[in-house]
C-alpha cells in the first residue's frame, strides 16, 4: 500500500496486508555528541524541561468548555454531557487540568497524544490518554486507522471508536507527528552533553589550583614541611593578601581549566536558548522567566505567548475533539478552550475598561460585577443600561433607591 507519509510517498509492507506507519513515539540510541538520548535524558534538560511544563501546564489550566451558537448567540453548553466530561470529569481518576495537560506533554515530547474512549450505552463515559511510547498508528488494507497498544507481545489492536488521536506537527502531513525531540535529537543532545559533562568534572576533577615547583632533590617530610608553612600563612579568608616568601628556588605555578575549554559554559547558555526557541517560537524572550521557573507576566508576552505558542495548540487540541465521531458529530456543540481570564488585563486598566464599556452601554453593569466575581447590584439596579458619556452625570434612568 502507498501512502503520503512524512518522508514522501512510500510503500508499506506488514504481516496480514496491513501497513504499518511509524510512529516516531519510541526512541533511544546514541547522539553524535556521545550521549544517550531518549525523551527521559532530554527532559532531564532544564531548559527542555521548563518548556515542556510551562506548554503543558499552561493548556492544562485553560478550561475546555462546550458552546453552542455563534456570536451573540454564543453559550457554554453546561447542561450536556461532552461538557461534563471535558469540563469537569474526564475519568474518575483525574482532574481537567492532569487530563489536558497530559495531552500537551505527549504532543510536546512525542508529537502525539492518544485518548482512550470508554463508553456506556454508546456515549462516551471515561477519556485516559495513554502513553504515546506504547502506541503504534497503522492502516488495514480497508485504508482505516488503528492503534496497536503495547510493548513486545502483549498488544491490543484499537478502531478510531476507541481511541481518539490529536496528531503534532507534520510538515509532509501523514497520519502521525514528528517528535520535536527526536527531530531535534542532535541539538539537544549537546546540551545534554554539556550537563553531563558538568557533572562529571565536579564529581572527578581532583586538580588543585596551583603547586609549589622546587628545583632539585626534596624529601617526603621536606615537601610536607614546606606545604604546611605556606598553608598556614595563606590559607583561608583571614590570610587573603598575605604576602608570601618562597626559599631554595621555589616558584609557584598556577593551574585549572584553561580559558577555551571553560566555553563549555558559553555553549549551555545557547542550546538553553535552542531549546526555548524550539518550544516557544517567536516566543522565545520567554526564556528568562522560565529559566527562573514562571512565566513573564506583561501584557505584550502574554500576548506574545498565546499567539504564537500557544494559540496554535489550542486549535489543534480543539479540532481533534471536535471532529471525533463519538463526541461532537451531529450535534450543534463544539469544544473551545476559555483564554478570557488567562489574558486579563492588570486591575486598574481593567477598571478603566470596563467603566467605559459600561458608560457606552455595550456591558451591564451586573456583567461588569460578575466579570470580577462580584453578585448582582439588589432590586435589578444592575439590568439598566448606562448610556452616559464618559465622565458625564450619572445616567437619569437609574433608580437612587436601588443601591449604587
Amino acid at each position: 500500500m502507498i501512502l503520503a507519509g512524512q518522508r514522501g510517498n512510500r510503500e508499506y509492507r506488514a504481516d496480514f496486508g496491513s501497513s504499518a506507519i511509524p510512529s516516531y513515539t519510541s526512541f533511544m540510541g546514541l547522539a553524535a555528541s556521545g550521549v544517550t538520548y531518549n525523551v527521559a535524558t532530554a527532559i532531564g534538560v532544564p531548559t527542555v524541561g521548563a518548556c515542556i511544563r510551562l506548554l503543558s501546564e499552561t493548556v492544562g489550566s485553560l478550561p475546555l468548555c462546550v458552546f453552542e451558537g455563534e456570536d451573540a448567540g454564543k453559550r457554554e453548553a453546561t447542561e450536556s454531557w461532552q461538557y461534563r466530561l471535558l469540563s469537569e470529569q474526564p475519568n474518575p481518576d483525574c482532574s481537567p487540568f492532569d487530563f489536558l495537560s497530559d495531552i500537551e506533554a505527549s504532543i510536546e515530547t512525542c508529537g502525539n497524544a492518544f485518548v482512550r474512549k470508554f463508553k456506556s450505552r454508546g456515549r462516551v463515559v471515561a477519556l485516559y490518554v495513554l502513553n504515546p511510547s506504547t502506541v503504534t498508528v497503522k492502516r488495514t488494507e480497508g485504508n482505516n486507522k488503528v492503534f496497536e497498544i503495547g510493548i513486545g507481545r502483549d498488544k491490543e489492536t484499537l478502531s478510531s471508536a476507541e481511541v481518539l488521536h490529536v496528531r503534532g506537527f507534520a510538515p509532509y502531513g501523514g497520519d502521525v507527528g514528528l517528535s520535536p525531540i527526536a527531530q531535534h535529537r542532535e541539538a539537544l543532545s549537546s546540551a545534554l552533553a554539556g550537563q553531563q559533562f558538568q557533572g562529571n568534572f565536579y564529581a572527578n576533577d581532583a586538580t588543585p589550583p596551583s603547586y609549589i615547583a622546587v628545583p632539585g632533590p626534596l624529601t617526603r617530610d621536606q615537601g610536607k614541611e614546606m606545604l604546611q608553612m605556606w598553608n598556614a600563612n595563606h590559607q583561608g579568608s583571614a590570610n587573603r593578601g598575605n604576602m608570601g616568601i618562597l626559599f631554595n628556588g621555589s616558584e609557584i605555578k598556577q593551574l585549572g581549566m584553561p580559558l577555551v575549554d571553560a566555553q563549555w559554559i558559553e555553549t549551555q547558555t545557547r542550546s538553553d536558548e535552542l531549546a526555548a526557541r524550539i518550544y516557544l517560537g517567536p516566543a522565545a524572550s520567554l526564556l528568562s522567566g522560565v529559566a527562573a521557573g514562571s512565566a513573564v507576566k506583561t501584557e505584550e508576552e502574554t500576548l506574545r505567548f498565546m499567539n504564537f505558542a500557544l494559540r496554535p495548540r489550542l486549535a489543534r487540541i480543539e479540532g481533534a475533539f471536535k471532529s471525533d465521531l463519538d463526541l461532537f458529530a451531529g450535534t450543534s456543540l463544539y469544544p473551545q478552550f476559555d483564554i478570557d481570564d488567562f489574558l486579563r488585563a492588570d486591575a486598574a486598566t481593567r477598571a478603566e475598561v470596563q467603566h467605559k464599556q459600561v458608560q457606552s452601554g455595550v456591558l451591564l453593569p451586573d456583567e461588569a460585577r460578575a466579570e470580577e466575581g462580584r453578585p448582582p447590584l439588589p432590586n435589578g439596579a444592575g439590568q439598566i443600561p448606562q448610556l452616559t458619556p464618559v465622565g458625564g452625570a450619572p445616567n437619569p434612568n437609574l433608580n437612587p433607591q436601588a443601591g449604587g
